[in-house]
Parts: structure tokens; C-alpha cells; sequence
């Protein structure tokens, strides 16, 4: 059955994007953050697509798994570290490098290192405010003694992770003093720099910079991004027009009748909706490429549909493309703006079901 509803891919965008990072942290290694199926990527694609990155980054053991079972053997930082012992074990045969970041998986690796193969490197997180996870300043030493007793774990250095890096009024010094102590203190390789934190302060960049939204092109700030960088979307959302609708002055469109033409107008049905992941909350006004036209999204968005405003576009036919996010006239970003909601949870909401295009490489379906 065709499928009206695609995501495309921008392999070539991709490694733009990467080595754009690189050249920013010219001195640093920078880890591809690709946690949660790559921000709705697909975790293979994007850690395929960069066979050349230094590293990734991500959360759960089957993801570890998943590359190394594909041949992926790049390092591999797990960010939130082990749940419980035979995952520890895994870490270690899988050469992951493992935060520390609980006195209970402290605990955890002191009675499980005796079974270790292989020594397991750790990265010790430092709690510097965002007071989530981490040990605070005062217990660093007492746990490097610990683990300095143990022949099973390596200590790569320390890292930390900033609270409001994404807000360019929030200042981050207060938690960088706090971090910086730690690492003068003790002389450790660090890790702290989150995509926001990339651009906003060359100092935190550190051993290893943490790449997320700025490797799938989004804007990491809640401001506009500043001036100077080309980061470039690689996901694009893309549907086509499914039906025609000629409204009158007054007539109502779709569920709750919440939209009421004020004039004549031509209404473009898209084959897209809630049940793919575009946003049920993008309000009227949120807006659409067709054909390459900037218009806008009227009435409630749908399970499977959602309606469009063509009375400007010209001449418009069933099959007609249309872009939903992902282009340089509508980034991903406006339509978070519009709908409230994230640019990554956006991505990351897509059903898996939508074929996926890649581009910028053979294309093929996957």
C-alpha cells in the first residue's frame, strides 16, 4: 500500500554537521549523541552515516549491543552508566566507557569487578547543580580512592552536564567554577559539553564534547541561533496532498469545528496526522511547505489528515509534495514554536512505521 507520509534522511547533512563540530572543538574529541534510536534517526543510519566519528554516546545496553553486533566498534560512552551486574560485565566485554554517577553502582562495581575480563573505564560524574545525578565536589576524593583500590576500572576523568547551557540569559559559570575546581584539583581529563555548551563557551570542550541536537541540525538554544554556523536539518518530515476542499464564507472545517472560513478558500487535505507523530497540537497557523510554498495548517490536526491553506498557492493536485519540517524555509524549530512542543521530542514522537528515505549517499528505502 503506498504510504502518503515519509521522513527523509540527509545523510550529506549529516556529516556537514559532524564536522562542523569538529572544527568548532578543533581540540576535542566529539561523541555523537545517538540515545533514544538517534533522536528519532534510527541508531544504525546515523552511526553508519558517521563511520569517521570519534565516539558515541547513548543510554541503553541493547543499543551497545546493537552496534557492536553491526560491526560498529568506535567507543562508546553509556551516559547514564550499568542498571545492574551482568550489564556491567557486558560494558566491559563490549569496551564501553561507563559513567559513574551513584554510590550504588559504586557499590555494584566493587563486588562485581572481581568477575571483570577486562578492565572497565569510568567517567565519574560530578553533581555541579543540575542535582539530578552525580557525586557532589566534596566526595570525589573519597571515591577516587576507591576506585583508585580497584585493578578492575580505569578512571577516563570526570564529567558533568550543565542545566541551562540551552538558555543563552542563563549564565553556566556558576556550575563551570564548581567543575573546573574538580579538575584542576585532581589534574582529570573531562567531559562537559553538551551541543549547547559546543558553542557557547570553548572552555568546558574539554577531552570530549557530547554532540546531540546539533548533529541532527536543531537549534540547542531557546533563542535563536547565533549567527555564524551552518548546522543543517537531516531529518526532513514529507507528505503529499490527498484531497481538495473548496470552503465558503463561513463553512467549518474538521473536528470541533474550530476553524471557520472568513472568506472563499481552497483547503488542501495532507495524508498525515497525530498517528504519524506530527503534533496534535500545532494550532492554526503552524506552518507548511506546499510545493515549495510557506502556508499554513487550519482546523485541528487529526489521526491521519490534517488540512491545509492553498487559497494562495496556486495550482495545486492531488499527489502535490508537501513539506512538513526539515526544509531551510521551515526549519523543525517552527514547528515546535508553534506546536509547544520540543524539536527532539518532535522527532523522536514519529511512529516507526513511516518509510524512511536516505539521501545524500545511494538512496535507498530502510
Amino acid at each position: 500500500m503506498h504510504s502518503t507520509t515519509r521522513v527523509q534522511l540527509d545523510l550529506a547533512a549529516l556529516r556537514h554537521n559532524y564536522n562542523q563540530i569538529k572544527q568548532i572543538a578543533d581540540s576535542s574529541k566529539a561523541y555523537a549523541v545517538v540515545k533514544s534510536d538517534a533522536y528519532g534517526h534510527g541508531l544504525l543510519r546515523i552511526a553508519k552515516g558517521l563511520h569517521d566519528a570519534d565516539g558515541f554516546a547513548l543510554i541503553q545496553m541493547d543499543d551497545l549491543r546493537a552496534l557492536r553486533e553491526s560491526g560498529i566498534w568506535k567507543p562508546v560512552l553509556l551516559l547514564e552508566g550499568v542498571m545492574d551486574a551482568s550489564d556491567l560485565l557486558d560494558a566491559a566485554i563490549l569496551k564501553a566507557e561507563v559513567v559513574l554517577r551513584s554510590e550504588a553502582q559504586l557499590q555494584m562495581i566493587e563486588k562485581t569487578s572481581v568477575a571483570l575480563k577486562q578492565p572497565l573505564a569510568i567517567w565519574l560524574k560530578v553533581n555541579t547543580g543540575m542535582n539530578r545525578f552525580g557525586f557532589p565536589p566534596a566526595q570525589i576524593e573519597e571515591v577516587m580512592q576507591r576506585l583508585a583500590s580497584n585493578s578492575s576500572v580505569k578512571l577516563k576523568g570526570v564529567m558533568t552536564h550543565f542545566a541551562c547551557a540551552d538558555d543563552l540569559d542563563c549564565e553556566i559559570e556558576g556550575q563551570w567554577r564548581v567543575f573546573h575546581e574538580v579538575v584542576r584539583r585532581y589534574q582529570l581529563p573531562f567531559t562537559a559539553a553538551n551541543s549547547a555548551a559546543i558553542l557557547r563557551d570553548q572552555r568546558t570542550h574539554g577531552e570530549v564534547v557530547r554532540a546531540g541536537s546539533l548533529i541532527y541540525g536543531n537549534n540547542p538554544f531557546s533563542q535563536a541561533m547565533p549567527v555564524g554556523y551552518d548546522f543543517r536539518p537531516v531529518m526532513s518530515l514529507r507528505s503529499e496532498i490527498i484531497g481538495l476542499s473548496n470552503l465558503q464564507k463561513g463553512d467549518a472545517l474538521g473536528y470541533g469545528a474550530s476553524f471557520v472560513a472568513d472568506r472563499p478558500m481552497l483547503i488542501g487535505l495532507v495524508g498525515c496526522g497525530y498517528g504519524d507523530g506530527y503534533p496534535y497540537t500545532a494550532p492554526t497557523g503552524t506552518p507548511v511547505l506546499v510545493k515549495g510554498n510557506l502556508t499554513r495548517v487550519v482546523g485541528k490536526v487529526a489521526m491521519n489528515v490534517m488540512a491545509v491553506d492553498l487559497t494562495e498557492v496556486g495550482r495545486v493536485g492531488l499527489g502535490d509534495p508537501v513539506v512538513l519540517w526539515g526544509d531551510h524555509q521551515l526549519p523543525i524549530s517552527e514547528v515546535s514554536k508553534y506546536s509547544g512542543v520540543l524539536s527532539e521530542a518532535l522527532e523522536c514522537g514519529l511512529t516507526k512505521r513511516l518509510p524512511v528515505c536516505l539521501i545524500g549517499e545511494e538512496s535507498i528505502f530502510a
